[in-house]
């Protein structure tokens, strides 16, 4: 997936990405700073991250 994003963007392809932070799974402090300093690196400081909640919820009502 990183190699992805690296690809894409090499070939000038705006991107956003989206991270779905899942409770005690990657929730991290660290995570999300080795992340963003990632992104941030490779990607360049004008890709935006954005951080979206998981909803046990919203996940069962969907793959029932």
């Amino acid at each position: 997936m990183l190699n992805t994003l690296v690809s894409i963007r090499k070939r000038g392809t705006w991107n956003e990405i989206v991270y779905l932070v899942i409770p005690t799974l990657n929730d991290s402090d660290q995570e999300f700073k080795s992340l963003a300093q990632w992104v941030k690196t490779e990607l360049g400081p004008d890709v935006p991250l954005h951080f979206s909640q998981f909803h046990r919820s919203i996940f069962s009502r969907t793959f029932r």
